[in-house]
């Protein structure tokens, strides 16, 4: 059998979330040994026992369960005739009971960073502390590969903003982070975002507020239904500071008030729908 530890590293690096079953304790007559482990996916066949029957049944159901909330925890189960405190009854002849600890081991957020310029190098370098998984998009190969150099990062160049269907897929749920070197071309990157089948759950355009008048006023000229629902523009938090560094700092702050679902923050510019 594929050492579980291997899988995990493997469905980490394919940006998966997974849950890790571990018996932690048992009692009595059970099949399960204490440092049991199974690893169940978010999508395919569970690796791994922690003893079978009804209880692996029932603990894979419940690591589900766990997995669609993001949540880790300890659940009981009494493969007996009942009377176990706090457990869930199984119809078992074990007689014995078990306790399980389920392990949330949750996909690296995937950052898409488009423009290689003073803010996007300054957020690769602190998004990288951050254990992000950040791919990073520009045009112009030369200046894409010196950025790629302050950071953990994937460089990805495109022929052109305006054409990149084929030659690039966001992931549903990512967050993207617009900067290139031109309006024309922050726009034709919104332009894509806004129109592709893709679903991110934030895109953020560092823009005035006066040229984030202007791009919604084009896009909605152009393409009446774009999806804006996602749509930070001017992108950031209000928290001060105009270098590249202080601005990055300002934009991973809403990135994380928007991922852990805060309310009240001092948002520069969230785009109404």
């Amino acid at each position: 059998m594929e050492n579980l530890y291997e899988i995990i590293l493997r469905m980490n690096k394919s940006g998966l979330s997974g849950m890790v079953a571990t018996v932690v304790e048992r009692r009595g007559s059970t099949p399960a040994v204490v440092g049991a482990k199974m690893l169940i996916l978010s999508s395919g066949k569970p690796s791994g026992t922690v003893g079978g029957g009804a209880l692996e049944d029932r603990v894979i159901r419940d690591a589900r369960t766990f997995m669609r909330k993001g949540e880790s925890g300890l659940k009981k189960y009494d493969l007996g005739k009942g009377g176990v405190e706090n457990a869930e009854k199984l119809e078992m002849l074990c007689g014995g009971e078990v306790t399980v600890f389920f392990e949330y081991i949750g996909a690296p957020a995937r950052v898409l960073i488009f423009g290689c310029g003073h803010v996007g190098s300054a957020l690769v370098y602190h998004l990288g502390a951050l254990g992000f998984d950040v791919t990073l998009i520009d045009e112009r190969e030369d200046m894409l590969a010196e950025a790629a150099a302050g950071g953990p990062v994937n460089p990805v160049p495109v022929r052109s903003y305006k054409d990149m269907e084929g030659d690039l897929a966001v992931p549903d749920g990512s967050v993207v982070v617009v900067t290139t070197h031109t309006h024309e071309h922050d726009y034709e990157v919104l332009h894509f975002l806004c129109t592709s089948p893709a679903r991110p759950a934030y895109i953020g355009v560092v823009a005035s507020k006066r040229k984030a008048a202007a791009l919604l006023a084009r896009l909605a000229d152009e393409k009446r239904d774009a999806d804006l629902s996602s749509v930070y523009m001017p992108v950031g938090l209000d928290i001060g500071g105009r270098s590249p560094h202080e601005i990055a700092l300002s934009i991973i702050s809403e990135i994380q008030g928007v991922r852990y679902g805060k309310s009240g923050l001092p948002h520069l510019g969230k785009v109404k729908t």
